[in-house]
């Protein structure tokens, strides 16, 4: 007779290892844009992997109940007009604030010490008005918005040097739920 054999296939399991390198970040021009914490499968050569995108910790989380300085803002000399190379950094606190909707925002203008307090708190408030004008324009809710102009108080180092002078003269914002 006839002999059965009873034929396994063994198979392995296979574990594979990916590096990845040359990761660039592009700026989006609309949330909708972006897929954060959505799964996504990416298909290479036959094989399926599947990768979970982890909601990553922001630099603005910072702010809560506390001030944080936006470092990237930029006005004209002596004026409330936002220099375009200030829009990345606003941008991103856009974003943000329309990732987190309960918090509400305080944004607070600060001056160095030079000139009279009257016009530098004046200068402080209208700078602090125009980051406000800016997110309400990309569709922050001024309800949830408060602005303050400080002049030269509470300096973040002495008015010493133009390089401190420099870091007094700043727009800080905190958030609050």
């Amino acid at each position: 007779g006839a002999v059965k054999s009873n034929n396994k296939i063994k198979t392995k399991e296979l574990k594979l290892f990916y590096y990845i390198d040359d990761v660039s970040l592009v700026e989006i021009q609309d949330s909708s844009e972006c897929k954060c914490g959505e799964q996504e499968i990416v298909k290479k050569d036959s094989i399926i992997v599947k990768v979970d995108t982890i909601k990553s910790v922001s630099q603005y989380d910072k702010a809560k109940d506390k001030p944080l300085v936006l470092n990237n803002i930029v006005f004209a000399s002596d004026k409330a007009d936002l220099l375009p190379i200030s829009n990345t950094e606003l941008n991103q606190l856009v974003a943000y604030l329309k990732q987190n909707s309960l918090f509400q925002i305080e944004i607070n203008g600060y001056t160095d010490n030079t000139g009279k307090e009257e016009d530098n708190i004046k200068l402080s408030r209208a700078r602090a008005k125009t980051v406000a004008d800016y997110l309400v324009k990309e569709g922050i809710s001024i309800k949830r918005i408060t602005y303050k102009g400080y002049g030269c108080q509470n300096p973040l180092v002495a008015n010493d040097t133009e390089e401190h002078r420099q870091m007094n003269r700043r727009v800080e914002f905190i958030l609050k739920e």
